[in-house]
């Protein structure tokens, strides 16, 4: 029998069960999964007019936050001290009901109550976190060590972050009822098959305009052509027949790929004509697989040498391995300009090189390898499956600037909701990047289905990004017809809350492409009626010019 005495024994907290948690997040871990596990959190939905237990939430939570920032030098008696009196009796309820099985809390309204209050009031005092950057308060500098220390994985200190974490939020969902719809500011999440990492917030770079609200991505939808014999069949050697006749593997590696030298001309002459058009780039975005490792490097180097982000896709060979790694990476480091001498540098861009790998293999079925024309190379008779590792399973989510959080998604990863999905939902990121190797991303497919489904909940932008040479190659064959499709030029779609969704198609003749995104300011509301001030940002479509990279 799981009651809530056992429960909270196992946890494994450094403190007895018996003291309330002296630290915002801690409390609303514990509260959070409680209401989470049992459903109780469903109460805060009712609405009954003679509840008075949502009262002074909003004036406790900030006076427990204010009493943490004046603290200059924080310690385990002075946060105790700062905890209100009213979540020490509010827990002290819950421990008095130690003997109540989980699944029972729902019918207890009193203690649900009470776990509903210590969220609200743990959510209210952590205004900022993982997302304002503010060396004058002690709460969120204690909050920067305390992730540090956590290997960026929770802001807990004192639950165990193998047990229940809390990271930053940016997104309330102001549809449906769930648990997520109760917090501004802290997202919860159990750290089973995927691990979230919070990276930021950085120090705003004094030489810009702090409050601007504007962002130019370059797009560069490379390769933008893509040959037949850069698919090959690979020989898994599985040695059982009846296997074979099921599945096989597939490898993508370019036979013509530019030498590291030829890619970085390239690259910096599609830097200069990007400024062209739009100044300031403040990101470089490359479609799934684009680069190989000694291209990424050159592309690293460039992108903070230009004060700019990097997110690109990666292919690596394993050595002494069978598989290959698909990755993405994202490299802030560029837009730090961080002072310094070389070597400081140098461990500042190794230590933002945020690597993440694919969840989910591709699977060619006899559908794709027939529009993307490999026949010839691919077997059609049975499914064909991207020949890569999966590594532990791993999401981050990047605040690089002061009003804006970003997370990377590789192509299936999108369109398999397990098991990131529900972490993108509860931190409700800003933006959201999916790196594909994939057709025209034409309103209608795939992509535009999965991209409406973050922008409505939790109300994140999402753009997606193919490469030219894919978006060209794949030519299905129409069923009215019998002949094959022209060759699109839509690489890229996106989608927001206030333009909906663009097709983003190269002109003739072109390579790149400019997205420009304005910040827009809109209000939202937890499930008890808390506004966010009208503070929540959303990135929305402002153009994009299509150009050609060689002079």
């Amino acid at each position: 029998m799981l009651t809530i005495e056992t429960w909270l024994n196992a946890l494994g907290r450094e403190q007895r069960i018996e003291d309330c948690p002296l630290w915002p997040p801690d409390l609303y871990a514990i509260s959070g999964a409680l209401l989470k596990r049992s459903g109780a959190y469903l109460r805060i939905f009712e609405r009954e007019p003679a509840s008075t237990y949502l009262k002074n939430v909003e004036t406790m939570g900030r006076a427990w936050r204010t009493r943490i920032d004046a603290l200059k030098h924080p310690s385990l008696a002075s946060l105790r001290h700062a905890r209100p009196p009213e979540m020490r009796q509010a827990w002290a309820q819950l421990i008095a009901a130690g003997g109540t099985r989980i699944s029972e809390i729902r019918e207890l309204r009193p203690l649900t109550e009470r776990l509903i209050q210590m969220a609200l009031v743990s959510d209210e005092a952590s205004a900022g976190l993982g997302v304002t950057w503010d060396p004058g308060s002690s709460y969120l500098t204690l909050a920067g060590q305390i992730l540090w220390a956590n290997k960026l994985r929770s802001f807990c200190w004192d639950v165990p972050n193998d047990v229940v974490c809390v990271l930053g939020k940016q997104h309330t969902p102001q549809r449906g009822a769930t648990f997520r719809s109760l917090s501004h500011h802290l997202s919860l999440y159990l750290p089973n098959d995927v691990e979230g990492r919070w990276i930021g917030p950085f120090p705003p770079d004094q030489a810009s305009d702090d409050q601007r609200n504007m962002l130019n991505l370059l797009l560069l939808p490379w390769p933008t052509s893509i040959d037949t014999a850069d698919f090959t069949e690979v020989n898994r050697g599985t040695g059982a027949p009846e296997q074979a006749s099921r599945a096989s593997y597939f490898r993508f590696r370019p036979t013509e790929d530019p030498s590291p030298a030829k890619f970085a001309r390239a690259l910096k002459r599609a830097i200069a004509a990007a400024r062209l058009h739009a100044g300031r780039i403040d990101a470089i975005v490359f479609p799934e697989l684009a680069l190989n490792a000694k291209q990424y490097e050159v592309a690293e180097r460039i992108a903070v040498d230009a004060g700019t982000t990097l997110v690109c896709g990666v292919r690596r060979a394993l050595r002494g391995k069978h598989r290959d790694l698909n990755l993405c990476v994202l490299q802030p480091a560029g837009m730090l300009r961080a002072a310094g001498d070389h070597r400081r540098r140098q461990r500042l861009v190794a230590s933002l090189r945020l690597n993440q790998s694919k969840h989910h293999r591709w699977c060619l079925d006899r559908e794709q390898v027939v529009n993307y024309q490999l026949g010839g190379v691919l077997p059609v008779s049975r499914s064909c499956w991207e020949n890569i590792q999966i590594p532990p399973r791993v999401l981050n989510f990047v605040t690089l600037s002061h009003w804006m959080t970003w997370s990377v998604l590789i192509c299936e990863d999108l369109a398999r909701q397990d098991p990131a999905a529900d972490l993108i939902r509860a931190i409700g990121p800003n933006l959201v990047i999916a790196l594909l190797m994939d057709g025209p991303q034409l309103s209608g497919r795939w992509p535009s289905r999965y991209a409406s489904v973050l922008a409505e909940d939790p109300g994140c932008s999402v753009l997606t990004l193919t490469s030219l040479g894919m978006a060209q190659r794949c030519r299905p064959v129409l069923r009215t017809t019998g002949k094959r499709a022209d060759a699109s030029r839509v690489i890229g779609l996106w989608r927001d809350v206030e333009a909906g969704e663009i097709e983003i198609a190269l002109d003739a003749g072109d390579d790149a492409c400019v997205l420009s995104l304005e910040c827009r300011l809109r209000e939202e509301y937890s499930a008890d009626g808390r506004s966010d001030g009208g503070e929540t940002r959303y990135p929305v479509f402002a153009g994009f010019k299509s150009f050609r990279s060689e002079p």
